[in-house]
């Protein structure tokens, strides 16, 4: 008699079906790959994102359908070594660091957080349940960082909206009594 654990090692080994064996095995909802292949794949999918490429533009740079790098992001589809060899190139980066064992990445995002009030930005961050309020924070950090700051924009806003002085305000009560 074969185990179930004898039956899913064989159906995944030799790829043949649980019914060409006469054999039922449970099979898991969603579709997932290993634990290696979604980090590999979310490694892959930040650093295009940091680029602000589009799934399509990779693709076409590597010679694949747009699909295929969504598989490969989250872990459905395997990279194979020549493919993300590729897929580093293109995204200027190195094959160690898609992989995760580069200590330069570890060092880089560490320094980050070293940064004032950087860890409670991200605490906050990650408290929104809102994907609309987490974009405009973004936003905001991206706008703020680009050097416009908070007292040119205050700024820019009073220039639009103009409220008169206490003695303008008098005068035209004043005409408005008359």
């Amino acid at each position: 008699m074969v185990t179930a654990a004898e039956a899913v090692t064989h159906v995944e080994a030799t790829g043949r079906g649980q019914r060409e064996r006469g054999l039922r095995v449970a099979r898991s909802g969603g579709k997932k790959g290993s634990r290696i292949d979604v980090a590999v794949g979310s490694r892959i999918r930040a650093r295009r994102r940091s680029l602000h490429l589009n799934q399509g533009v990779l693709a076409e740079a590597v010679g694949v359908t747009f699909q295929q790098i969504q598989k490969y992001e989250r872990g459905i589809s395997r990279v194979s070594a020549s493919m993300l060899v590729k897929i580093a190139a293109y995204l200027q980066t190195t094959t160690s660091e898609l992989v995760g064992e580069s200590p330069a990445n570890v060092a880089r995002i560490a320094s980050y957080l070293e940064k004032p009030d950087a860890l409670q930005l991200l605490r906050s961050y990650c408290d929104l349940k809102d994907p609309e309020a987490r974009r405009l924070l973004v936003s905001l950090a991206r706008a703020l960082g680009k050097g416009a700051t908070v007292k040119r924009r205050l700024a820019r806003r009073r220039a639009r909206v103009s409220f008169p002085s206490p003695k303008t305000r008098r005068v035209n009560q004043q005409a408005i009594q008359q």
